[in-house]
């Protein structure tokens, strides 16, 4: 089944993926389990951890322009004219 699949792409497709996995089948029983699942507030909360985390950890490599105050200290700009 794989192979029919692969061989539906095309070659210059398939260069530029980088990465390839086998995935297994998820059984069915899994998929229509009825457990409680989280609620979007547990979830929105761990993604804005992980959001603070990240912004935290890259801004020091974040050009100057890009940072949020990177324009106080320069005084504003003059009208002429």
């Amino acid at each position: 089944m794989l192979q029919r699949y692969r061989s539906r792409l095309s070659g210059p497709l398939l260069d530029r993926i980088d990465l390839h996995i086998e995935v297994p089948r998820v059984p069915h029983k899994d998929l229509t389990d009825q457990s409680p699942a989280e609620d979007s507030a547990t979830i929105r909360q761990r993604v804005n951890q992980a959001r603070t985390i990240q912004r935290d950890r890259l801004t020091p490599l974040r050009p100057a322009r890009q940072q949020p105050d990177a324009g106080a200290a320069y005084p504003p700009l003059l009208q002429t004219g």
